[in-house]
């Protein structure tokens, strides 16, 4: 579980910052996850993501402001819309 927390926040950042790499780490990773684990669904993907913000939000303390809230769920937004993408590519 701690592998996946540590790629989720690597994949949020490389998001951010408009990586290239981030969006085919995601299809890879749920490649992954569909090989070798029961399905996962694309809402349980999103509490997942949601969760992890919420944490890195109670870590940040009193740092944590309106603009990190905005900037780190509009991430996590963009990572469930890939996700929903690969679920329907895969799907198909």
């Amino acid at each position: 579980c701690g592998r996946m927390v540590n790629e989720s926040v690597s994949i949020l950042l490389g998001l951010a910052a408009d990586e290239r790499w981030a969006p085919p780490a995601i299809e890879n990773f749920m490649g992954l996850h569909r090989a070798n684990y029961d399905p996962i669904s694309l809402g349980e993907y999103g509490r997942f993501l949601d969760m992890l913000v919420d944490v890195i939000a109670e870590t940040a303390g009193a740092t944590w402001n309106e603009a990190a809230d905005k900037a780190w769920r509009a991430q996590a937004e963009r990572f469930k819309a890939l996700i929903a993408k690969e679920l329907h590519r895969a799907l198909a």
